[in-house]
């Protein structure tokens, strides 16, 4: 078993960053919105946000497998082993959604208020979001003030498609 294989539930954008960065980001984003969404209209719901952030992330995780899946048949019909890789290339989409979901049911069992759930919840996604921007700029050789601004950008993109999504919804 391969050390990503082995670490496909493992919370946070750490590790699913290390096995696909663009995936990991989008799933984070994705999971915000769905999080910030779903608790505008029902703060006191904790569980049902956690499960539709999961659905939600598993129905994009499988339209990006059968995606992948069609664009390889194109040239003839795909093994088992390269639908297993893409299953597997494509599921950081749904792991960076492990750590918000678990706040989400710290709701549920009553560690905290379903509404601060919630917002605990965005909060770690932000977090998340900014300390991907810093670590990738310092991946990329940025340091200091450089890789302060790459999260701050980081950080700004995610709380602007959190506004939209909750002005368009």
């Amino acid at each position: 078993m391969t050390s990503q294989r082995a670490r496909w539930w493992q919370p946070g954008m750490r590790r699913a960053a290390e096995r696909d960065v663009p995936g990991a980001i989008y799933g984070l984003i994705l999971a915000t919105s769905v999080i910030a969404v779903s608790g505008r209209y029902d703060p006191d719901n904790a569980g049902a946000t956690a499960v539709t952030v999961v659905v939600t992330a598993t129905v994009f995780w499988l339209a990006h497998v059968y995606a992948e899946v069609l664009a390889l048949g194109h040239g003839g019909r795909p093994t088992w082993a390269e639908v297993r890789r893409i299953l597997d290339q494509e599921w950081p989409l749904v792991q960076a959604g492990i750590l918000p979901t678990a706040i989400l049911l710290s709701g549920v069992v009553g560690l905290l208020p379903d509404h601060r759930a919630h917002d605990a919840a965005v909060i770690a996604c932000l977090a998340e979001l900014a300390a991907t921007g810093v670590l990738f700029a310092r991946a990329a050789g940025a340091r200091g003030l450089g890789a302060a601004v790459s999260g701050a950008i980081a950080l700004a993109f995610g709380v602007v498609v959190i506004l939209l999504k909750v002005a368009v919804h």
